[in-house]
């Protein structure tokens, strides 16, 4: 409270209360303040604050008009505005009261404050796990170590391309229908570097390696947010034609894939939330990283992601609805 009233407050004066209303006698309605807080500055000298607090709502003038009118003319009234964005606490800045000392504060400033406190005290430790969850914290600064990681992270890109080159090229994918072997690339875009194979957005299959999935709207294979998964993705627009004689396949393919390893999420699971999948098999890339060469990884790498597809494609059907789906939608 000292930062805030900017002033030395007696700590053991301090009383906190959610409860307060007053009487508005302009309109002889009730308000109620988010919190109230009262006691004494160092040397006795009373003290009276109102915080209105926001984390989603936006910054209302009136209301605060409001609030200041509620102090008498005397004595030391603080009126505290605490919310987490900066549009709203550029504009609340800007406010001059007529009967308090007024002050506009960011989440993000006061959460030192109280993470200091955290340790020895439960509630404290939950309104620091609130602010965390909803962002209200103070963002990490850049540091040499992040810069660091970005530029390797562009050698690590490198690498992925390279990688996905070989694949396509020294490696045998003949347990795929031949619609999907004519016409390849390797592209980076969606979080994923990859082999693309057919005609997007009609059934067309990726393979290799997702290192961003805000695009792909799925956890990685170990549940995290963060990390690499080597992949497997079929993907088609939401309104395709033949899609749910598709999807019907790959309700009975897919336990034979997951008995291939890693994860294996389709159009209607819970954890994945983008609407162009399919399907999306994943495995944690530090599976293959275990073998010593980049020759001996390339190997481990195909031998998933045959697996992967043997299991779905090996009786036939997926493929001959596949390519169904494709011709269907050739001129859409």
């Amino acid at each position: 409270m000292t930062d805030l009233l900017g002033k030395a407050v007696d700590v053991d004066s301090i009383q906190f209360s959610t409860r307060a209303s007053y009487m508005n006698s302009e309109t002889s309605s009730t308000i109620y303040p988010d919190v109230e807080v009262t006691g004494e500055f160092v040397g006795r000298e009373p003290f009276l604050a109102i915080l209105e607090v926001k984390w989603d709502s936006p910054y209302d003038r009136n209301q605060i008009e409001k609030y200041d009118k509620l102090f008498g003319v005397n004595g030391r009234n603080f009126l505290i505005f605490l919310c987490a964005k900066r549009e709203d606490y550029k504009v609340a800045r800007t406010y001059s009261p007529e009967r308090s000392t007024y002050k506009a504060v960011l989440w993000e400033h006061v959460f030192p404050k109280i993470e200091a406190f955290s340790g020895s005290c439960m509630l404290t430790q939950e309104l620091a796990g609130f602010m965390e969850h909803h962002g209200l914290t103070p963002g990490q600064p850049i540091s040499n170590a992040m810069l660091d990681g970005f530029l390797l992270g562009r050698k690590l890109i490198e690498r992925f391309e390279r990688y996905c080159d070989k694949l396509r090229i020294e490696f045998d994918w003949g347990n795929l229908p031949s619609i999907y072997t004519d016409a390849t690339e390797v592209t980076n875009q969606y979080g994923r570097v990859a082999i693309v194979m057919g005609p997007t957005w009609q059934g067309a299959i990726t393979l290799g390696f997702l290192y961003d999935n805000r695009d792909h709207r799925v956890p990685f294979e170990d549940g995290s947010t963060s990390g690499v998964d080597l992949m497997m993705r079929i993907e088609s627009s939401p309104h395709a034609k033949g899609r749910d004689s598709v999807m019907g396949i790959l309700k009975e393919r897919a336990p034979f894939a997951r008995a291939e390893g890693g994860v294996v999420r389709l159009a209607d699971d819970r954890a994945n939330r983008n609407a162009n999948t399919l399907l999306l098999a994943q495995r944690k890339l530090s599976d293959f990283l275990v073998e010593p060469s980049e020759g001996d990884q390339l190997v481990a790498m195909h031998k998933q992601l045959s697996g992967w597809i043997s299991a779905l494609f090996g009786d036939g059907k997926l493929g001959e609805s596949l390519t169904r789906m494709q011709q269907v939608n050739k001129n859409l």
